[in-house]
């Protein structure tokens, strides 16, 4: 399995659901207490991104 493209779509998604609900990128960095910098890594799909990163936008997206 590809790993890095499934980390890929998750972030591709997640910036979807951001746009859609009409956030910029600090705005969900500030809500998830995170730097705008991680918030764009997480969108990207960087590998390197903890878990808790993406947990932590995706709550501040309120996505379950």
């Amino acid at each position: 399995m590809d790993y890095a493209l499934l980390v890929d779509r998750l972030g591709e998604q997640i910036r979807e659901k951001r746009i859609n609900r009409g956030l910029t990128q600090a705005q969900v960095a500030q809500l998830a207490g995170l730097t705008r910098q991680k918030v764009i890594a997480v969108e990207k799909g960087t590998l390197s991104v903890s878990m808790l990163a993406f947990a932590r936008v995706l709550g501040a997206l309120d996505c379950e």
